[in-house]
């Protein structure tokens, strides 16, 4: 199998999730939550429960933009913060030690 070679756009996305993480990590130093998908001490039921309700807002994001045909550089804005932050919600959930290699 050959290497897939990392695009400019990818190597973005992923700084754009690690941003994302950090600014998680300081929201919850700050005690602004509770529970989150790097946390040890939840089961994988409530991490999925809470990847879902990100996912729920990059539905409502979707449903947004086609039920108002707003296809606007904010509305994809909108949609693009959603996404990260869905992504960023299980890449915390890969850093903890119950799916560490």
């Amino acid at each position: 199998m050959s290497a897939i070679k990392n695009s400019p756009r990818m190597l973005e996305v992923f700084e754009l999730i690690a941003k994302e993480r950090t600014r998680v990590r300081r929201l919850q130093a700050e005690g602004r939550f509770k529970l989150s998908t790097d946390s040890p001490l939840i089961s994988n039921g409530l991490k999925l429960a809470i990847v879902m309700e990100e996912m729920g807002e990059v539905a409502r994001e979707i449903f947004e933009m086609h039920d108002k045909a707003s296809f606007t550089t904010e509305a994809k804005d909108r949609l693009r913060k959603e996404l990260v932050q869905a992504a960023g919600t299980l890449v915390a959930w890969l850093e903890t030690p119950e799916v560490k290699s």
